[in-house]
């Protein structure tokens, strides 16, 4: 098994993410394990030299996005806590995804890029539509701006109790959407267990915002935890205190 699969890498471009096989990126509530994993996720990657590396660390699940296009001249390591990161390249955004959708964008027009956290809580707390918008004050434009999704968890496996999806994320989707009838059409109901199409929902505000250029993975064989286990996932993986991740990553040279 490779330790990294890339999913683009063309024109100084390479979007990828890390396999069992690279180990663990787990950085356990700590900033200096955090960078250090990031260093190692540049270092498997084969590529030689950062202008900047931005460590992404999306564990508080909110709507923050941090957008450095008008700091294109910072150099060196920066850590943020946040969901979303938009960037000027050359440079590397790193995070540790544990099955939620890490989302790569860029236009290379603009020498723009991006990375998303695709979380649920992040996604009903309105980030999609801050994301874009921040993209677009940068520079980015709709007709040129392309999207990578990268392997996540799918929706055969993203389930939860009939009560707490319907008392906890079904009414935020009521509320993103405005009625109950649109929110009902991303998620199943089967024996009690709900099935949420996270991906399809994502993909569905991305492009209500106009974005098109969308590549999304066949969902069965690039799931982090119903797959060939290439991948970790918290569902199948993480096991009381000990917690697995990987590390999605976009890099611009």
């Amino acid at each position: 098994m490779d330790k990294v699969i890339f999913f683009r890498k063309s024109n100084g471009l390479i979007i990828g993410m890390t396999t069992q096989e690279a180990g663990n990126f787990y950085p356990n509530g700590s900033s200096i394990k955090a960078i250090e994993l990031a260093e190692k996720t540049i270092r498997l990657v084969d590529y030689p030299k950062f202008s900047n590396l931005i460590v992404m660390r999306a564990e508080r699940h909110g709507n923050s996005v941090i957008n450095l296009s008008s700091l294109a001249d910072t150099v060196g390591i920066v850590e943020f806590f946040c969901d979303g990161v938009i960037y000027k390249g050359p440079g590397a955004a790193v995070f540790f995804p544990g099955g939620c959708p890490a989302i790569a964008f860029y236009d290379p027009e603009k020498n723009l890029f991006g990375l998303l956290h695709g979380g649920w809580q992040p996604m009903i707390k309105g980030i999609i539509k801050k994301f874009l918008a921040e993209w677009e004050i940068s520079g980015g434009k709709k007709e040129r701006t392309k999207i990578q999704f990268l392997p996540s968890i799918c929706e055969s496996c993203l389930i939860y109790d009939d009560p707490y999806f319907n008392s906890t994320i079904f009414p935020k989707l009521v509320e993103l959407f405005g009625n109950k009838k649109s929110a009902k059409d991303f998620f199943t109901s089967v024996r009690k267990k709900t099935h949420f199409q996270l991906n399809f929902l994502i993909e569905h505000l991305i492009r209500r915002d106009g974005y098109n250029n969308i590549s999304i993975l066949p969902a069965r064989k690039n799931c982090t935890c119903c797959g060939d286990n290439t991948y970790w996932c918290y569902r199948h993986h993480d096991n009381g205190n000990e917690k697995y991740r990987n590390a999605a990553f976009i890099i611009a040279r």
